[in-house]
């Protein structure tokens, strides 16, 4: 099995450490190149072959490794002319490492078997540090036959090898692992948080846990090195962490374990943006099944934060803005004229809509437009608790009961915690859009929203 052909693509930092065992272990070895030459040039000196694009590789191998960040890559690899599925033959194995999603891993399976190339999936856990010393953990998709002929090149750079069901149960299971381990990441996290805010000695903290059922392997990772001072016990980056938990939840809706995610819409009323993307964000969400969260913001307490201000009234920008703002609302038939009073404090009808959370999306979405219009369009102050209740009151809310609403001290904490969350979870403007994790700025990236969710990411 050492004489066979080994192609390995994407030697960064988990990979290099994977093909460097690999031509230490026997296998002839040829590499992508990469603009990072180090890692390439490395391998080469210790003897691997160096492929100047995918086609070259492809054809000097028998079993091509992948080794890339997701399935973007992944794909791009696959699908691109002169890429593995133009260049592959009869018998070759593809062999994909990387975190990716099983909806793709299935659809590239298929178009490879129909050149009779066979596919598996390995992703991986553990370190670049485990990658170096052969030490990874892996856990395969493939049938028995495939799995059979791998494992004894997996052998060279994992210490522990997995066969966990046919092509597609390794990504699988890889995400759900992911999941649940930046689930307990983000929970200790939390907890070592809590401690140093509330007063509570966080050794004593990490001394109860550790006797008890709560200690894991993660624990001891994290909260080991903190409790010391020292964050770096978890090198896992966010943007990683991020991508696994978008991942995760594609797949889930995909197979039918959880319903879609809803798409969570922030806006403040003074927003002219906001209000244009109100006017189009749920016939984008039913176009993929979602629903819409309304979650009104005071930007005013944002920019607090962020040292902004409104548009309009931004130098040189505010000139711009304005005629921007006519210019898209005419291209997209939205009616508007930037009000006589801009812009204006949002608690009034803000508190409006979240004290309607009980009776769904569509009823906060109908009393939001009919709040933007009254402003945006007929130039009323909606800032005014009188004249937001009016406005309510004219697609069926009780004036009184409204009236009480915005005076109401649940709501008025509701709408202080709301705007709080936005800004711990990186909200700065209005429309602020979180799609299956992902955030999006501006009425303009409306089309990326609709391009992201129908694709799973790019």
């Amino acid at each position: 099995m050492a004489t066979k052909k080994i192609g390995f693509i994407g030697v960064g930092l988990m990979g290099h450490g994977m093909a460097k065992n690999l031509v230490e272990k026997g296998f002839p070895t040829t590499v992508l190149g990469h603009k990072n030459r180090a890692p390439v040039e490395d391998l080469v000196k210790r003897g691997a072959k160096e492929a100047k694009d995918v086609a070259e590789l492809v054809r000097t191998s028998e079993i091509v490794f992948l080794c890339v960040t997701g399935t973007p890559q992944v794909e791009d690899l696959v699908y691109r002319k002169g890429g593995i599925l133009e260049s592959a033959v009869n018998a070759q194995i593809v062999v994909d490492t990387s975190t990716s999603q099983p909806g793709s891993t299935l659809k590239i399976t298929a178009d490879l078997i129909a050149k009779g190339v066979r596919f598996a999936d390995a992703p991986l856990t553990r370190t670049p540090v485990e990658a170096e010393q052969g030490r990874l953990n892996t856990m395969v998709g493939a049938d028995d036959a495939t799995f059979r002929e791998i494992e004894p090149v997996l052998k060279a750079f994992c210490e522990n090898i997995f066969h966990v069901g046919d092509v597609g149960a390794g990504h699988k299971i890889k995400l759900i692992n992911n999941c649940a381990a930046i689930g307990q990441m983000a929970l200790i996290a939390e907890a070592l948080t809590a401690c140093a805010k509330l007063g509570v000695d966080p050794k004593k903290y990490f001394a109860l846990v550790s006797s008890g059922a709560a200690n894991s392997g993660i624990f001891q990772m994290m909260a080991g090195k903190a409790v010391e001072g020292d964050f770096g016990g978890m090198k896992f980056g966010l943007a990683n962490a991020l991508k696994d938990v978008r991942y995760y939840n594609q797949m889930a809706m995909e197979f039918g374990v959880t319903g879609p995610m809803p798409i969570q819409f922030y806006y403040d009323f003074a927003s002219p943006y906001g209000y244009m993307a109100a006017t189009k964000i749920s016939a984008l969400a039913a176009r993929h099944d979602r629903v819409v969260e309304w979650k009104p913001i005071l930007l005013g307490v944002v920019f607090k934060v962020t040292g902004g201000m409104p548009l309009p009234n931004a130098p040189l920008k505010g000139d711009y803005s304005r005629r921007d703002m006519e210019r898209s609302a005419r291209l997209f038939k939205i009616p508007f004229k930037l009000p006589s009073k801009f812009p204006i404090a949002g608690q009034s009808p803000s508190r409006v809509i979240y004290s309607l959370e009980s009776q769904g999306a569509a009823r906060q979405e109908e009393v939001t437009l009919a709040l933007y219009r009254a402003y945006m369009i007929d130039d009323r102050d909606i800032s005014s608790p009188e004249t937001a209740a009016e406005v309510a009151a004219s697609v069926g809310l009780d004036r009184q009961k409204v009236l009480d609403v915005i005076a109401d001290p649940v709501m008025k904490e509701k709408l202080k915690v709301e705007t709080e969350g936005a800004i711990a979870r990186g909200v700065f403007g209005s429309p602020y859009i979180i799609a299956d994790g992902e955030p999006f700025w501006g009425f303009d990236r409306l089309e990326h929203v609709d391009r992201w969710l129908r694709d799973g990411g790019w």
